[in-house]
This record gives C-alpha cells, sequence and structure tokens, in this order.
C-alpha cells in the first residue's frame, strides 16, 4: 500500500508538474506570437510607408517631366479651375507664369469658349502654376497647392520641392 499511495503522490505530482510547465510554455508561446504579430504590424506599416514615399518621389519626377516637356498641360488645370467656378457668364481672370502665357497664347487666342476670359502674366508664379480669380473667389492652381491637396488624402504632408526644370527669363 505504501508503495502504491507513493506513486500515485509521485504520479500526482508528475502530473501536476507537467500541467504547470504546459501552462508556462503555453504563456510564452503565447507571448512569443503576440510579440512576432506586433513586429509584423510594424514592419507592414514602414513598407507602407516606404511605397507611398516612392510613389511621391516616382509623381514628383512625372510633374518635372510634364511641367518641362508640356507646358500645354497647365490649360487642363484651368479649365477645371474654371468649371470648378462655373462663372462662364461672370468676369474671370486667369493668371500664369510668364513662359506659360507664352505657349499657350495661340490656344488663348484661338479658343472662342474661353473669351470670358481675361489672361495674365504673373512673374511671382512658377511654371505649371495658375490663378483663377471671379469675384471674391480664388481657385489656387498652383502646382504646390494641388501637390499638397494631393498628399492629404493619403493622410501625408510632403513639400513638392523644386519640380521646376526651367526657370523664368528674368
Amino acid at each position: 500500500h505504501r508503495v502504491d499511495r507513493r506513486q500515485r503522490q509521485m504520479c500526482i505530482r508528475d502530473r501536476d508538474y507537467v500541467k504547470s510547465e504546459g501552462r508556462q510554455q503555453s504563456g510564452r508561446m503565447e507571448s512569443l506570437l503576440v510579440s512576432a504579430e506586433h513586429g509584423l504590424v510594424i514592419i507592414q506599416h514602414q513598407i507602407a510607408q516606404t511605397v507611398l514615399e516612392l510613389a511621391c518621389d516616382i509623381a514628383r519626377q512625372v510633374i518635372r517631366r510634364e511641367v518641362a516637356i508640356n507646358p500645354v498641360s497647365t490649360l487642363a488645370v484651368v479649365r477645371e479651375a474654371l468649371t470648378s467656378l462655373g462663372t462662364e457668364s461672370r468676369a474671370v481672370t486667369v493668371r500664369l507664369h510668364p513662359v506659360d502665357y507664352e505657349v499657350l497664347t495661340l490656344h488663348l487666342r484661338t479658343n472662342k469658349s474661353l473669351s470670358y476670359v481675361t489672361w495674365q502674366v504673373d512673374n511671382t508664379l512658377q511654371p505649371g502654376d495658375c490663378m483663377v480669380e471671379s469675384g471674391n473667389t480664388t481657385v489656387d492652381g498652383t502646382l504646390g497647392s494641388r501637390w499638397k491637396r494631393a498628399l492629404a488624402r493619403l493622410g501625408m504632408d510632403s513639400p513638392l520641392g523644386d519640380c521646376l526644370l526651367y526657370t523664368s527669363p528674368s
């Protein structure tokens, strides 16, 4: 009887020990898993941020190229601003950088649908910029403002920087 009792006690102690060790191991494994998941979330966030920054860098290059190669693209921005104002019956002033004004002059003179617009040269603007004004309303069509609005939609705030490949002849 004594041997059986001792063996049972040892078996119970061993079983309790194994249960206790199992719980501890399970707790350690759970802690490792939580730590790994947290690390994965951090890495995913860092990768997402890096991809967004890379996309911004690529967009800057595209803007540089577009402004340098196709200054007529500013006309699309002007039209979008005019549409947002909806002012075909009111006086509208569009201010452009001198180089853009020079390039767009042919388009401006031959386009009868824009006859209600007064076009002005503005040396304070950069190539690709425009300001559209009607009454007390101004639509800021500068590259910097358009860039800032686009990035705000992504929850970012990164300056456009120097996007110009050419400068005004001063």
